[in-house]
């Protein structure tokens, strides 16, 4: 009942109304600190992600994703979720003032890790979007969409296999256990466990 719920600022309405559950943004946030670390956390690894998720006392963390499928039964991301935004939630992380955010959380971290979005995603020539580069196998975010759909992640990698692209390996992080997975797999809901 007093959960909270970590998902980009998208749906925090849904969440809010039709869930009845608090979030940490939504589309009225004002508060572009909060935005910029929870965009952070989608596009760090896990033991950053979980870092500030705690200092959010957040409980779950919610992805969305729709799947489309394309002509001989292949399936792919669409653009309007998770991940056709993860170009925004970089923009957005790689604004962050990194002394003060170093501070508060302990870390190292700089604006180098999210300004360059080739290190994360790649556009094929047939304008599929995929997760690709230098740091996409880290990020939360990839890893909370594609680890439990191992069809979509064949796909993936036959598509990125195509057009001369890597696909890497993704899995569900340990600390995150899927809760909750809608009929069509668009909406993951991950539990997250702390560890001491």
């Amino acid at each position: 009942q007093n959960s909270v719920v970590a998902a980009w600022w998208d749906y925090g309405y849904w969440i809010l109304v039709l869930g009845n559950r608090a979030t940490l943004a939504d589309p009225s946030t004002v508060n572009t600190t909060q935005i910029q670390y929870l965009a952070i956390a989608l596009m760090s690894n896990s033991t950053v992600a979980q870092k500030i998720f705690h200092f959010y006392h957040a409980d779950y963390v919610l992805v969305y994703q729709p799947v489309g499928q394309a002509q001989g039964g292949l399936e792919y991301p669409t653009l309007d979720g998770d991940l056709g935004k993860s170009t925004a939630m970089l923009t957005i992380a790689a604004s962050t003032n990194f002394e003060k955010f170093n501070q508060v959380f302990g870390l190292n971290l700089s604006k180098s890790l999210y300004s360059n979005q080739s290190y994360y995603i790649t556009q094929l020539p047939n304008g599929l979007v995929i997760p690709s580069g230098k740091y996409a196998t880290n990020a939360l975010l990839y890893n909370l969409i594609f680890g439990p759909n191992q069809a979509l992640q064949s796909s993936m990698s036959q598509f990125a296999s195509f057009y001369g692209a890597s696909f890497g390996t993704y899995q569900v992080p340990s600390g995150f256990n899927l809760v909750f997975e809608s009929s069509d797999q668009a909406v993951l809901v991950y539990q997250i466990s702390y560890t001491s």
